[in-house]
């Protein structure tokens, strides 16, 4: 009978293309607001851990759970005998509900046996007479059905592999479509009617001996475009920033006895000399130890991480520190360096090569402006992480403190 075997239903691999369709189906239901507000991570892994299956492990416990008599049909061709039907349990880990179907490499018509539970059960009829070779019948159903097992493991292990980059890509696109979509409808510059959703979250129910996954939760409330720095605003900030090696060179003996922290705050002060109290209500704040903000409305517009120079491998490190606190929206960055004691012209020329053969490098920028024509200002294009085509500016600015005269 049909049902009498496994392995035979049908191709292992469609089974799992189908649960990829259906992780891209469960994605593309999701409303828009949710999946440009949740976060990234932590969705695709609930997605990952419900989509993930548990490898079918064969054991080693074996019992006969069931003994009949019979009539059978003697193999040496005496007619019908008398005989027994013996029925074992194989023990086996993992979700049973895959081995009816047949991986990637396996025996045409599939195997004799039914799934009970976590258990395989497996028949052998046996005439009286050849009970002697029952031994050898099990040891070799067994071998084979081992075989199953692990053609099949192979499959769900490489399913299982690939399954977290499958999902943040299905979730990317998703994502980028969505993006293209509100880029494109907040350029008419016509207001989109406002739909008030109630923010909803729940649980996954329970898949095997799976724990409960929950859905990450975020307010979904109607996307609108997130604030950001426009270019002349952008500039006129950069401006404020390059006017501070000014002062530096008038001061070499303040600033060379400065910490990263406390020429910073010089920098802070300087700039909220010129935004505090404007009635966009722009503030200067800062974040941790190294961050120099503009915030407008709870949003992060402008952010600038500043360093001393290390070397080409500490500013690989800001740039990559920085791309992690953008929202996909953020466009405008800079990042400080203060350079102490090393010859100037050894920091700039390292610059560009260093930014140039980071991942997220586009191409150059050159800024159009005069103010900002300097050797010691590079402006490049970036990519935000994981999407291609959303561009980032980078500004780095060298600042150098120049020695303290011996005298």
């Amino acid at each position: 009978m049909y049902s009498d075997y496994l392995f035979n239903r049908g191709s292992l691999g469609d089974y799992l293309e189908n649960i990829k369709n259906s992780i891209k189906q469960e994605i593309n239901r999701e409303k828009t607001s949710y999946i440009l507000n949740v976060d990234e991570e932590q969705y695709c892994k609930h997605l990952t851990e419900k989509y993930n299956i548990q490898v079918p492990i064969l054991t080693d416990k074996k019992e006969i759970i069931d003994r009949k008599e019979i009539r059978i049909q003697s193999f040496r061709g005496f007619g019908m005998v008398d005989g027994n039907l013996i029925t074992i349990a194989i023990t086996f880990e993992g979700d049973g509900s895959i081995l009816y179907y047949y991986p990637s490499t396996f025996y045409p018509g599939g195997f004799k046996g039914t799934i009970k539970g976590q258990e395989v059960h497996i028949s052998f009829e046996i005439a009286e007479d050849e009970r002697g070779g029952l031994k050898d019948e099990i040891e070799k159903s067994v071998k084979k059905l081992g075989e199953w097992f692990n053609w099949t493991r192979n499959d769900i292990e490489s399913y299982n592999m690939k399954l977290k980059s499958d999902i943040s890509r299905i979730f990317k696109n998703r994502k980028k479509k969505l993006m293209d979509e509100q880029d494109f409808l907040h350029s008419l510059d016509i207001p989109l009617r406002k739909i008030k959703d109630v923010p909803e979250t729940y649980t996954i129910p329970s898949i095997q001996k799976k724990t409960k996954i929950l859905r990450p939760k975020v307010s979904e409330k109607h996307s609108k475009p997130e604030p950001k720095l426009s270019d002349e605003d952008y500039f006129f900030t950069l401006k404020i920033i390059n006017n501070m090696s000014l002062a530096m060179e008038r001061s070499p003996r303040t600033f060379h006895k400065l910490k990263e922290e406390e020429i910073r705050d010089f920098f802070l002060i300087f700039l909220n000399g010129h935004y505090e109290g404007q009635a966009t209500g722009e503030t200067f704040n800062y974040q941790g130890k190294t961050d120099i903000l503009i915030r407008f409305e709870n949003r992060n517009v402008f952010i600038a991480e500043c360093k001393f120079w290390t070397g080409p491998e500490g500013l690989t490190k800001t740039i990559n520190q920085l791309l992690k606190y953008l929202s996909w929206r953020d466009t405008k960055t800079a990042i400080l360096i203060f350079n102490k004691d090393i010859d100037p012209t050894t920091v700039k020329n390292k610059i560009t090569p260093t930014v140039r053969s980071h991942e997220n490098y586009v191409e150059d920028f050159n800024i159009d402006d005069q103010k900002l024509k300097s050797e010691t200002i590079f402006s490049y294009k970036l990519h935000q992480p994981g999407y291609e085509n959303r561009i980032l500016y980078l500004t780095v600015m060298v600042f150098n403190i120049p020695k303290l005269d011996s005298s």
